[in-house]
């Protein structure tokens, strides 16, 4: 498949300006000024993009793709992640990982998961482990990260009363366990951390990074929305870490307020929770949470805040695949993965979603339907 989108303005997600972006396969071919001498190839698709955005893909690092949910109970469990809802929303890859519920949502269901929507034409990966660290499918993170393709990392939960809560050894042997399990498979090999509601915050992670040695870009802490997590942000950032926030709990405002204090654009990553289901409000308000909501912060953030289009694509583009070592990934560069969308220079809508160089969702209705819609 060839397609040629002429005269669009690139957020690569550096603002490069008008050019046209030629994409053969999987692939981004040729970024220029003019490629009008492509239009004649035999079966080419030509895309109009003057007046529009070209960004890369969404990547949602934080997605409980097997469904979110049943911490109050059977009736608080939550659906599998429908392909077409990430599709329209602009996120062309995920990340799945498992919650509280490690036993009716297990590991191995995690990854059928993950391979089918891999199948279905998005990219998907996963975490091992979850709230309960020790829990693993070939008997090791380690293993799972060396053995089984669709592992990046390892995910884990501190400062969390719902957990089976790690010494400060047990954390560390993780994190370091972790770290050789990405150099052995040439992966990120990183644990997501939940951070949980107790007051320790993020200390037992400052601590393992002294202790072990372990580069610090090897422990990603999420759910840094909290309020007493913020005012820790400037220390794990000072050491040269990165922090997500979670975007149901964090509007653009607070995003904006994190970049006006100081915290560099490129230390900060936004992931959705995607799918999970919150139930502090009790049964009478309980509600899924959207896969869209990085489309909406981000239009926010520009529109609102008036943060730079370049500076709002970072958080759920560039630094998400720096920090997950997806290098093919959240940029729009010769040589990398054709996971492109084309939005309204005004109103920054989705008109276009492309994923891995296929046309999948065109101004806003999806174009690759297939029975299965899971």
């Amino acid at each position: 498949m060839i397609t040629l989108i002429r005269n669009v303005r690139v957020f690569a997600p550096q603002d490069i300006g008008s050019n046209d972006v030629l994409v053969m396969g999987e692939r981004i071919a040729r970024i220029a000024p003019d490629l009008g001498t492509f239009a004649s190839l035999p079966s080419i698709s030509i895309v109009e993009g003057k007046g529009r955005y070209l960004t890369p893909g969404f990547i949602d690092q934080h997605v409980h793709i097997l469904g979110g949910g049943g911490a109050a109970g059977f009736g608080s469990r939550g659906p599998e992640l429908n392909f077409s809802e990430a599709m329209i929303a602009g996120t062309t890859t995920v990340v799945g990982c498992v919650g509280v519920d490690q036993i009716g949502r297990d590991l191995k269901s995690l990854l059928a998961k993950t391979r089918s929507l891999d199948f279905r034409g998005m990219t998907a990966m996963m975490f091992t482990g979850g709230f309960d660290w020790r829990v693993s499918m070939t008997g090791s993170v380690e293993n799972d990260l060396f053995l089984i393709d669709k592992v990046i990392g390892t995910k884990i939960a501190v400062s969390e009363h719902r957990a089976p809560r790690p010494s400060q050894d047990q954390l560390n042997q993780l994190i370091s366990e972790t770290m050789v399990g990405g150099l052995l498979s040439g992966k990120a090999g990183v644990v997501q951390v939940h951070m949980g509601t107790l007051p320790e915050g993020i200390t037992p992670l400052v601590k393992a990074v002294k202790e072990t040695g372990v580069p610090i870009k090897h422990v990603l802490p999420t759910h840094m929305h909290r309020k007493h997590l913020l005012g820790q942000i400037p220390e794990w950032v000072g050491m040269g870490g990165v922090v997500d926030l979670t975007a149901p709990s964090t509007p653009a405002s607070m995003l904006k307020g994190l970049l006006s204090s100081g915290i560099p654009v490129d230390h900060i990553t936004l992931s959705t929770d995607g799918n999970g289901v919150p139930t502090r409000g009790g049964f009478d308000k309980i509600e899924r949470v959207p896969l869209n909501l990085l489309h909406k912060r981000f239009k926010d953030l520009v529109l609102v805040e008036e943060v730079a289009v370049s500076d709002a694509l970072k958080i759920i583009t560039s630094n998400v695949s720096r920090v997950l070592c997806m290098s093919r990934k959240g940029t729009v560069a010769e040589g990398c993965d054709a996971d492109l969308l084309l939005m309204d220079s005004k109103s920054l809508e989705l008109e276009m979603v492309m994923a891995r160089g296929k046309i999948m969702v065109q101004n806003g209705d999806m174009l690759k339907m297939q029975k299965l819609d899971v």
